[in-house]
């Protein structure tokens, strides 16, 4: 599955599945989960490529025998400029891919960060962290902090925009667009910003305090573990 976006089966020596909105999303919790140790994880995305994320939680229930396997789901995805909004839509789309015909509902939880009852066991992650504005790519800034690099990032974006480009410098998209850059100065200045998750390249610091809060979602995630 490594080079598999999508996850079209299931498997029961991993029955807690994580679902990301994006490649990026991916790649960042694949990383996560193993940097956790949870073996018993599968991380991808759902649906097919030409929908929409809440579009494509309703797909969840349709892969064969998830009711067999599944203990526990996870979705990850972007507050962006309304963590509580972004956090009812995903709910909404939770609730409706609930499946009479196979007596599968999925309760979803009264809040982001937490998890409700199952089975299966249903928790919504919304980065950078539950209540707060942003999305994935602001905690891979602030994992690098500060410091000349960084600085320079920032001169460029508000030159770019002094100049007349369309950059949005506030909100997710500036965040975004200064994560893009950031890449653009490693060794691959192709390379996307899910790249910087691989730990041959550990552009973004996995060490830094602000992966903290997903790192112990992951963690305390219901486990089938002894």
């Amino acid at each position: 599955m490594a080079d598999d976006w999508e996850i079209k089966e299931l498997d029961p020596t991993r029955p807690h599945l994580v679902i990301a909105e994006g490649k990026e999303d991916v790649l960042a919790l694949r990383r996560l989960v193993r940097e956790v140790g949870r073996h018993d994880m599968m991380v991808g995305q759902v649906g097919g490529k030409d929908k929409k994320f809440t579009e494509k939680l309703a797909t969840i229930g349709t892969l064969p025998h998830f009711t067999d396997y599944v203990k526990s789901v996870v979705v990850v995805g972007d507050a962006d400029g309304d963590p509580q909004g972004a956090f009812q839509e995903l709910c909404r789309a939770l609730e409706a891919a609930s499946r009479a015909d196979i007596d599968l509902a999925f309760v979803v939880p009264d809040n982001p960060g937490t998890f409700a009852s199952g089975p299966p066991k249903v928790g919504v992650f919304l980065w950078p962290r539950p209540g707060e504005k942003g999305c994935l790519e602001t905690l891979c800034m602030e994992s690098v902090g500060s410091g000349p690099r960084v600085e320079c990032i920032d001169q460029f974006m508000q030159c770019a925009q002094d100049a007349g480009a369309p950059v949005r410098l506030e909100g997710s998209p500036g965040w975004k667009a200064r994560a893009h850059a950031f890449m653009a100065t490693t060794q691959d200045p192709r390379a996307a910003v899910g790249a910087g998750f691989d730990r041959s390249k550990n552009v973004w610091q996995m060490s830094s305090d602000v992966w903290k809060p997903i790192k112990s979602f992951l963690g305390v995630c219901p486990s089938n573990r002894p």
